[in-house]
């Protein structure tokens, strides 16, 4: 996806792009080459 927009839109989107797969484990993505862990206050709680 990433790819797809750089190429559409140039090199400046790279960094301004995130694709979130909600199945992949915390943790398991990135963006910019950087590891993304949710932060404890924007987890969802259960039952909510």
């Amino acid at each position: 996806m990433t790819e797809m927009l750089v190429e559409y839109m140039s090199e400046a989107a790279r960094p301004h792009t995130m694709v979130l797969i909600e199945e992949v484990k915390d943790g398991g993505y990135g963006r910019a080459d950087e590891i993304f862990i949710i932060p404890d206050a924007y987890r969802a709680k259960d039952g909510d």
